[in-house]
């Protein structure tokens, strides 16, 4: 429950990230990627690529297919909201991934978790990230 899926279709694989197995339950933080994802290229095939900075709930993923990365943007960890970024390199192998957390200048956007996250396709601009949810 409360994960981010994303499919690269270049690759051919979906990555699961974060979430729990019910509200209030052990958070997860190992990112999983379902090879040959269409079934098209073989069998679809279940593969951990490691861990994560952080586990997390209601953060955002998008996935940049051109340099093999995907980057998730807050959530929350089940105690605060957070609006930290981790960028996984690597994302097309099944194994050699590796973490990195950004530091972006200027002012970050306010904690938030339920929130959205895009990619232009074909565009070198920055994924957007919006609310959908007022925090209680």
């Amino acid at each position: 429950m409360r994960h981010t899926a994303v499919y690269d279709a270049a690759a051919n694989e979906m990555i699961v990230f974060g979430g729990h197995p019910d509200c209030g339950g052990t958070l997860f933080g190992n990112p999983w990627a379902l090879l040959n994802a269409n079934g098209l290229g073989g069998t679809p095939t279940w593969v951990l690529l490691g861990t994560a900075p952080s586990a997390r709930v209601s953060h955002s993923t998008v996935v940049d297919p051109a340099q093999h990365r995907m980057l998730v943007f807050g959530g929350s960890n089940n105690s605060v909201l957070l609006n930290d970024i981790s960028v996984m390199s690597n994302t097309n192998a099944t194994s050699g991934q590796a973490w990195t957390s950004l530091a972006p200048s200027g002012t970050p956007p306010a904690a938030r978790y339920a929130h959205c996250c895009c990619n232009c396709r074909g565009s070198d601009a920055p994924p957007s990230f919006r609310r959908i949810r007022p925090h209680p």
